[in-house]
């Protein structure tokens, strides 16, 4: 029993060793709860938490996830997948689907940073399967947008129209304003891909008077400058004089400063003015960073507004060189849903292997338990035979004492000068059994010696031999008469005949025939029909008469 006890502390430790202390755990629970409302405190609180503190893979996994979602809603921005892809490659076999939706969320905003479309497409989607399952609108909006913002980059114009009208629709419900306009605009940009300048225009249009009427002066100013792109596609030139005090302002809120140059030139050209048409171009040309597509394109317009038809020509040429040169990076890029395709493919497979390598150790687990059970029950078994046995040789010894006992006085000496000795060993081991035999390992010590004692009688032929003198002395060599008789007797129903003779009860004579008491009648049956056949009727009488 001491082991079982020791084996118990051991596992009590082992699973008090693997455990979150629970002051981390509430820094974690503390920092998930205001991660939406006070952002900057969820993520001191998470950077509180001791990294080497956080023990089991459902709490890391957990741990990791809250700290990706305070970056997140910090707007902390990271291409580097070291805290998100323990949390895909945990998640992404788990049905814990509302973190789950999260984990896949947060991994596929990373690879979309780190340029990694299909991967991050992958995630997204295995986002929107586990919120099928779970009650998380909100996310399963973030979730389309971001889908449709990587089908924008990859030019799948469709696809992008198509996420960013579930995402509007979503928000919209949930009366979420904020994203509901930014929605907006994305499918107005969607349309505009598409050449549905229409269509785009009243989105925006729409969106104008909306965050006007919100007063969000840096959605109008976004608003304005995809109005003023619409109206450059469509040669609708004159239109953008109505927004030029917005695009005065507009850089302010969102960085639009090339754009208001190009804007103005374009206007100016448009109405004649080549000196102020020419000077904001000069003025965009000293701008940063300009998209180099765009910017010959506007070029061109301008000049060719202007008249100078070389060098309008000129620009637009560069322009469709840019052009193509885009479209071959693009072309030479795989097709982002064959990609999406291969890689779940790629993904199902080996879900597969670890679903059948998971079945394999399952089976692997579930054997050893059955092995581990069987061989305590074995063991258990041995144990409860072993009492058993403890408890049959003490009833033989003293079954032994009694028919000596209750033998007569004549030959009981003789006997017991036969088996004195062994009799006497065996009474010293009942008594050391009754005084130390408490622990298993001291009775089967006690057991053993016992059987060594019993064996040595059931093989000793000295013993068998005095015993047979004694039996002759006594009854009138009646062994002497069976032997001459040539009764063929077997050597147990022999010894039988002389254990029965020498008052052994029937226990005793089992125990030293290494027979039960089935076995013990036949026999006796046996010689019985034996010395009859053999016409020794009177000596069965005597010897059966006990």
């Amino acid at each position: 029993m001491q082991i079982y006890r020791y084996i118990l502390i051991a596992l009590l430790v082992f699973v008090v060793g693997c455990t979150t202390p629970q002051h981390t755990l509430e820094l974690i629970n503390r920092s998930e709860s205001v991660a939406e409302e006070h952002p900057d405190s969820s993520l001191l609180l998470i950077e509180q938490v001791n990294k080497r503190s956080v023990r089991g893979k459902q709490d890391k996994a957990h741990y990791r996830l809250v700290y990706s979602e305070a970056l997140y809603h910090n707007q902390i921005d990271s291409d580097c997948d070291s805290l998100t892809r323990p949390l895909f490659d945990y998640y992404y076999y788990s049905d814990q689907h509302e973190e789950r939706a999260r984990a896949m969320y947060q991994h596929g905003l990373v690879m979309r940073n780190a340029q990694k479309s299909a991967e991050a497409m992958h995630a997204l989607l295995e986002a929107e399967e586990s919120l099928q399952h779970c009650d998380n609108p909100r996310l399963l909006g973030l979730v389309y947008r971001t889908m449709g913002d990587i089908y924008g980059e990859g030019c799948l114009y469709q696809n992008a129209l198509e996420a960013y009208k579930q995402a509007y629709s979503i928000f919209d419900n949930l009366s979420l304003e904020f994203h509901s306009m930014y929605g907006l605009l994305n499918i107005s940009d969607a349309y505009t891909s598409l050449k549905q300048y229409d269509i785009a225009e009243e989105c925006l249009i729409t969106l104008l008077d909306y965050s006007a009427e919100l007063q969000h002066k840096e959605l109008y100013c976004y608003v304005v400058d995809r109005l003023c792109d619409l109206y450059v596609y469509t040669h609708r030139y004159g239109e953008i004089e109505r927004y030029l005090d917005v695009l005065d302002d507009s850089y302010l809120y969102v960085g639009f400063e090339i754009q208001r140059y190009y804007y103005k030139a374009i206007l100016y050209s448009y109405k004649g003015n080549r000196d102020n048409a020419i000077k904001f171009l000069n003025l965009a040309d000293c701008c940063t960073n300009p998209n180099t597509i765009e910017v010959e394109y506007l070029k061109s317009i301008v000049y060719y507004n202007l008249g100078d038809t070389v060098q309008a020509t000129y620009w637009l040429q560069q322009n469709k060189l840019q052009q193509e040169k885009f479209l071959l990076s693009i072309l030479e890029l795989p097709i982002l849903n064959t990609q999406i395709e291969l890689l779940k493919q790629d993904m199902d497979i080996a879900k597969e292997r670890a679903q059948s390598l998971r079945f394999r150790y399952l089976a692997i687990s579930v054997m050893l338990l059955f092995i581990v059970l069987g061989i305590s029950l074995y063991v258990r078994h041995r144990m409860i035979m072993q009492r058993h046995e403890i408890e049959k040789y003490i009833s033989m010894i003293g079954e032994l004492k009694q028919s000596h006992t209750n033998s007569s006085s004549k030959i009981l000496d003789e006997v017991r000068s036969v088996y004195g000795s062994k009799f006497s060993n065996m009474n010293n081991l009942l008594e050391i059994y009754y005084e130390h035999g408490n622990t298993s390992r001291e009775s089967h010590k006690i057991v053993e010696q016992v059987k060594s004692i019993v064996n040595s009688m059931r093989n000793d032929s000295d013993s068998i031999t005095q015993l047979e003198r004694v039996v002759n002395l006594h009854h009138d060599n009646i062994l002497v008469s069976i032997q001459d008789s040539n009764i063929h007797l077997s050597d147990r129903e022999y010894k039988y005949i002389v254990y029965m003779l020498s008052g052994l009860s029937n226990r005793s004579i089992c125990l030293l025939l290494n027979i039960d008491d089935v076995a013990l009648y036949r026999v006796k049956y046996k010689v019985k029909n034996k010395m009859i056949e053999g016409g020794l009727y009177d000596k069965v009488t005597e010897i059966f008469a006990k």
